[in-house]
């Protein structure tokens, strides 16, 4: 588990000879590395006079967002663990030669991809929350974590076209179309 291991011990990991962990695993740990420097910021500027100036309904919604950008980063951090399994059970499936194992789990390979994008996307809104309220001393820390999400987001659309196999259902194609425009826009 990503969130129990040293960042030395990831690294070791992700630069072994194994399969696992990789690119898809890689993407959440950048995502939640990108939501932790947005919280940095924003935690050290809620200790400044300016914040404390706000009023209670200001001061709640940043309240808000820090515990809906904790829980981002919670589930990037499962997300990566969840890669690593699914693409074992793909490469399983794959030695199996068993089309409907191996259809199943090229759907979950999509799926993980599919849905950190997805809590990418929240990432940004958030932090797009939050952004106003922090210190100018911070802003460098801030635009770096807008970064990180932004190449969470790349890695994961990676990920979507390289799982755009001929086993992946229609539903799913659809559902990788409409979302690549999204992400498009969202790397400019």
């Amino acid at each position: 588990m990503i969130k129990k291991e040293t960042i030395k011990k990831y690294l070791d990991d992700l630069s072994s000879e194994e399969a696992t962990p990789g690119g898809g695993s890689a993407a959440g740990v950048t995502g939640a590395m990108g939501i932790a420097l947005a919280l940095m910021a924003i935690r050290i500027s809620d200790k400044r006079k300016a914040f404390q100036a706000l009023s209670k309904e200001e001061q709640e919604k940043i309240t808000n967002t820090i515990e809906k950008l904790e829980n981002l980063q919670d589930k990037m951090l499962q997300a990566s663990d969840f890669d690593e399994e699914v693409f074992t059970d793909y490469m399983t499936a794959l030695h199996s030669k068993n089309e409907a194992s191996l259809k199943k789990a090229t759907t979950a390979c999509f799926n993980v991809p599919y849905k950190l994008v997805l809590l990418c996307f929240d990432a940004l809104s958030a932090i797009d929350i939050v952004a106003p309220y922090v210190a100018a001393s911070l802003q460098s820390d801030l635009k770096m974590s807008y970064i990180l999400v932004k190449a969470a987001i790349e890695s994961c659309d990676v990920n979507l076209q390289i799982n755009m196999t001929p086993l992946l259902d229609e539903a799913n194609k659809v559902k990788y179309q409409s979302i690549s425009r999204t992400i498009k826009e969202s790397l400019k």
